[in-house]
């Protein structure tokens, strides 16, 4: 799915500072004035009101398609005679409609800003200057004296650099359908679906919406709701409708959404505006075909609502979104300053890279571990690049919540991490198989009887995802080569659940400590304790406050004893796997927190 997309994003790779070179393309006016060459003349022509287009600019060698990749379309006036400004019309997906208006109001350079993805500069047809339209005329000017205008200049501009687009994505919850990934008769959707989608009154839609012909739909069989989540909105911001084709009735019902805490009582032929932000839904249980969805004609001062995720869910409640925090990369272009934001957020575990065209590009992410999806030869990171289902290097930082969004195999994989020097001892869990370094033990754990946690030594190989204890000192890097690694792991193994991200650790269980009492597993009695990613607790089994760690040595194989120290109650005596005993034999054992030994 292409949202690795939350809301939009977009960044220089570069910094942009006073005086860098812009890029420019400028309208070629000289079919209208043979002297014009750009920079002496002015072309001018004179309008009535009423929409007199001329000239087309995409004629006169300004850019069509997708023009999202330029930061400013310039505009410079020599005069304006009879009227207080002309229109620049931006006509997106067709040519009987134009999608966007600028005036330029005054003489000299009118600049419109068009960069940061606005969605009617997704597909441009043309671009034409006119005159006034009859409610904007100036009063007793218009109609009897015709308007006249000279323009010296007309160009789009942008930063000569090297720019990426960062969409923050919003994955549909479970059971839902994202309307994105929505396939019909329009086979548009999908280009006219992008979000954040601004629905203005009178603005784009998603899919064709007209609601005049049952032609063009998409299936929406077995779902109860439509969703949207509304990121930007006011007091006054109009109403979502959303068209429906009763295949029955052969006839087109519009709907409208209302606050997700309204569903239950909701009559969804109704029009209510929205109000606010958050997530709006329409009833759609029954229903066969979707059309599309605009935002409600209303001229009385309503603001658009911008939408930044719409799907589709099942059930008799409607699912409630909530972002996940991947990011999707895509593209060569210019847009607001916040892939910075999308790279700084380091909650993100992942980017679909995927999408950008740009090469040797290297990106550096706030999670050290966050895995870049990409083609080859893009991305020029030296560590934790997906190509293909492979990662060449993996990298994995101490301190950094990990996440695999999909299973992949890493040609070579590492972990570095420091075994405290005075406790001798810490816990781990990795996502591959790791080969134990030199010097140190790992020990998986397993309740047994009496409460106690029995240690059983791993000879060379952690297995991926299994949570163990360490006993050694110092720095220490575990490293693995060609291992799978799974999205959907099971960390959980004897005792111990092991933990890739910061993790609260339930009440009652028990995290790695060296306490008043020695080194050992303290029990959680706060709700706020967390465990750090690639680390491990033991589950709350034991019923006793600690469970003391006891290195012993060449003493025993194991090198390490854990005993359930029940408070350590004073002269009770706990043989090495931490039962108590009343007539001690021959053997190592445990009384006061120290050990002894009976010959």
């Amino acid at each position: 799915m292409r949202n690795f997309t939350k809301l939009m994003f977009a960044l220089a790779l570069c910094v942009v500072s006073v005086g860098v070179q812009a890029e420019k393309v400028f309208a070629d006016l000289s079919k209208y004035n043979e002297k014009w060459d750009g920079t002496d003349v002015s072309f001018s022509w004179t309008a009535t009101y009423g929409n007199q287009l001329s000239p087309e600019l995409t004629e006169c060698g300004i850019p069509k398609g997708d023009l999202r990749n330029w930061e400013k379309l310039v505009v410079v006036v020599d005069e304006l005679t009879n009227c207080d400004f002309f229109r620049v019309l931006v006509y997106s997906g067709d040519d009987t409609n134009h999608s966007n208006t600028f005036k330029a109001t005054k003489t000299g350079t009118n600049e419109f800003t068009l960069s940061g993805n606005v969605d009617y500069l997704n597909n441009v047809t043309k671009i034409v200057l006119s005159g006034s339209n009859w409610e904007d005329s100036k009063s007793g000017t218009w109609s009897t004296t015709p308007a006249s205008f000279k323009v010296k200049e007309v160009y789009l501009e942008r930063p000569d650099i090297v720019y990426i687009e960062a969409n923050s994505i919003y994955e549909a919850p479970a059971g839902t359908t994202d309307l994105k990934n929505l396939t019909g008769t329009n086979t548009n959707w999908a280009n006219t679906v992008s979000y954040p989608k601004e629905l203005a009154v009178q603005g784009q839609a998603f899919g064709d919406g007209n609601g005049d012909k049952e032609s063009t739909h998409v299936n929406i069989s077995g779902y109860d709701y439509i969703c949207f989540e509304v990121t930007e909105a006011t007091s006054k911001t109009a109403g979502l409708r959303v068209w429906i084709w009763d295949d029955v009735e052969e006839k087109v019902v519009t709907l409208y959404s209302k606050p997700i805490a309204e569903y239950a009582t909701a009559t969804w032929t109704e029009y209510s505006q929205i109000t606010g932000v958050g997530t709006y839904v329409v009833k759609v249980s029954g229903y066969k075909y979707l059309k599309g969805v605009k935002a409600y004609n209303d001229y009385t001062g309503v603001s658009a609502a911008k939408v930044s995720m719409a799907y589709m869910c099942r059930g008799e409640v409607p699912v409630a979104y909530k972002p996940t925090g991947k990011y999707s990369l895509v593209g060569k272009l210019p847009g607001s300053a916040t892939l910075a934001d999308a790279l700084a957020d380091a909650s993100a575990t992942s980017y679909d890279a995927t999408g950008i065209i740009a090469t040797d590009v290297e990106l550096t992410p706030a999670n050290l571990n966050a895995l870049f999806i990409a083609n080859a030869g893009v991305l020029s990171n030296a560590q934790n690049v997906i190509v293909d289902g492979t990662c060449a290097n993996l990298v994995l930082t101490d301190g950094y919540a990990f996440k695999a969004p999909a299973g992949f195999t890493a040609t070579s994989a590492s972990y570095t991490t420091t075994i405290n020097e005075t406790a001798k001892a810490g816990t781990l869990c990795l996502p591959f198989d790791a080969t134990i370094p030199e010097g140190v033990t790992a020990y998986t754990l397993a309740y047994t009887s009496g409460d106690a946690a029995a240690a059983t030594a791993v000879e060379t190989t952690i297995p991926a995802n299994t949570p163990v204890l360490l006993n050694g000192s110092g720095s220490a890097t575990f490293e693995g080569t060609s291992v799978a690694i799974d999205a959907d792991a099971n960390n959980v193994s004897g005792a111990m659940t092991g933990v890739f991200e910061t993790t609260k650790v339930p009440t009652g269980s028990y995290v790695l400590q060296n306490g008043n009492d020695g080194v050992g597993f303290y029990k959680v009695a706060s709700s706020d304790i967390v465990a750090k990613p690639f680390r491990a607790y033991l589950t709350a089994q034991s019923s006793g406050a600690k469970i003391r760690i006891d290195y012993t040595g060449t003493d025993d194989a194991t090198g390490i004893n854990l005993v359930n120290a029940q408070n350590v109650e004073d002269g009770v005596i706990y043989n090495l796997s931490g039962m108590r005993v009343s007539q001690p034999t021959k053997g190592i054992y445990i009384k006061n927190g120290k050990k002894f030994i009976v010959k």
